[in-house]
């Protein structure tokens, strides 16, 4: 699996339209149609602090997010808090504005 974005340690930091797609799982597309649960992979945003807590990451706010073929959209500190099932939206999943304080 790769992580289609990782917040590490930072702070005041504003994303805006961000979209993290994944098509394809084993060279097949048939887990990001719709209908099919979004199985292309498990995770694609992961928020945490530095490693040993050196920095932690705090004042982040992610606006427009949209995401296709995975189960979580946001793992905050290796926990899944935002899933594509709660926030279906045609095609993709969208969260309107996601804060992490």
């Amino acid at each position: 699996m790769a992580w289609g974005l990782r917040v590490i340690g930072s702070r005041n930091i504003a994303i805006f339209g961000a979209g993290l797609y994944s098509f394809f799982n084993n060279y097949s597309t048939a887990c990001c149609q719709v209908g099919a649960g979004a199985r292309c992979q498990q995770r694609i945003y992961d928020i945490r602090d530095s490693p040993n807590n050196c920095t932690k990451t705090e004042h982040l706010e992610t606006y427009n997010l949209n995401i296709v073929g995975t189960k979580a959209m946001v793992t905050r500190h290796g926990k899944d808090v935002a899933l594509y099932k709660d926030n279906i939206a045609g095609f993709t999943a969208g969260i309107a504005l996601y804060q992490h304080a």
